[in-house]
């Protein structure tokens, strides 16, 4: 569905990978959007997402959109320790109905 939606647009690069073997080049990239932070492993979290800050550079925005319901998403709050633990800063977060948007500058 996503890709669809984006195929008119040449500045929009969609990958669906496991960050650990993404390979980004150099490209330059000035968002990258996470929506699967709840799928990992609690185990995996950390490393995923160490990974996507050492991999894209300074002044990169990550975005995320995560499901906050105790039986289908992640604590808001584990969410901004995972990024602030990569050296990622929050500038922008909301919580809404069953979810939290939140936005970090590396």
């Amino acid at each position: 569905m996503t890709k669809k939606r984006i195929r008119f647009f040449s500045n929009i690069d969609y990958r669906l990978d496991d960050m650990s073997i993404l390979e980004v080049g150099d490209k330059l990239y000035d968002v990258v959007v996470s929506f699967v932070l709840y799928e990992m492993d609690t185990h995996d979290r950390p490393i995923i997402v160490n990974e996507l800050a050492r991999k894209f550079d300074p002044g990169i925005r990550i975005v995320t959109k995560e499901p906050t319901k105790s039986h289908h998403g992640i604590d808001p709050n584990d969410i901004r320790f995972l990024m602030s633990s990569a050296s990622l800063k929050e500038v922008e977060s909301a919580s809404l109905k069953g979810g939290f948007d939140a936005t970090h500058l590396k």
